[in-house]
């Protein structure tokens, strides 16, 4: 015998809504997109000299959707690593303004939005 409709509408009330209310309870969904990404080597605004091989050290929290790190070295083939934390070193550098990114990728290697970026001159 099927459970008579009313049995389901208490269930929804007494058992469901009063979760979705609180906002003391954290939902799996937002804790697994927790997601970040760093960029702690070179530092934004620091200027280096011709010639010389910048090093991108990096820092990412992977979320649920998260799965590669995606690293862009302006006028440069972006890199995309798996490793949460790392480097990676692009040759040397002509004079000139560099914005360096770093970006969190899903599995079909699509942008998620989360990125940091820092610019350095070299001069």
């Amino acid at each position: 015998m099927a459970p008579h409709p009313s049995h389901a509408a208490l269930t929804l009330l007494f058992f469901i809504l009063p979760l979705a209310a609180d906002p003391g309870v954290v939902r799996t969904s937002e804790l697994s997109e927790k997601s970040s990404v760093r960029i702690s080597s070179p530092v934004d605004g620091q200027k280096l000299p011709p010639g010389t091989a910048v090093e991108i050290e990096y820092k990412a929290t992977l979320g649920f959707k998260a799965r590669y790190i995606e690293l862009q070295l302006e006028g440069r083939p972006p890199v995309v690593v798996k490793e949460p934390e790392g480097s990676h070193q692009f040759a040397e550098l002509e004079p000139g303004r560099y914005r360096i990114r770093a970006t969190l990728l899903n599995r079909a290697h699509a942008d998620l939005g989360v990125e940091d970026s820092v610019t350095i001159t070299v001069e």
